[in-house]
């Protein structure tokens, strides 16, 4: 562990602070070298959800988590084989459930794209697109 980690949690601690889900506690640089973790932490678009989802898009949805998950694959890996960027920019703000996001999206198997943000060490899915349908 890291010094400026320790010191990190050190104040956390000193000043009875409990570190919350999704707090950054190390090292920007540290980031890309943690693991890559998908989560679902509210419902998912309603044009992009798995009731939306065609036998196919289920199929690519699930290549996408077995490329991915459980796979000691890092983020910088992931973000290296995965992302897409557009116009020169991996991200972009949108309102997902409410709330102003920096959202990005990965490449799944086929054509499609999965979009969601970073939280803590978490890919919060918001939306599963797998005919691309969106930025086409």
């Amino acid at each position: 562990m890291s010094k400026s980690h320790k010191n990190k949690i050190g104040n956390l601690l000193a000043n009875n602070q409990k570190p919350t889900r999704g707090q950054v506690l190390i090292d920007k640089e540290d980031r890309s070298k943690l693991p890559f973790e998908i989560s679902i932490r509210h419902s998912l678009d309603s044009h992009f959800s798995f009731k939306q989802l065609s036998p196919k898009g289920l199929s690519s949805f699930h290549q996408f988590v077995e490329k991915t998950v459980g796979k000691s694959l890092s983020w910088g890996k992931v973000d290296q084989t995965m992302l897409r960027i557009k116009n020169g920019n991996p991200w972009r703000d949108e309102k997902v459930d409410g709330k102003d996001r920096r959202v990005a999206h990965y490449d799944m198997p086929g054509n499609g794209r999965i979009f969601g943000y970073k939280e803590g060490n978490d890919f919060i899915i918001w939306k599963i697109d797998p005919n691309h349908e969106v930025d086409k």
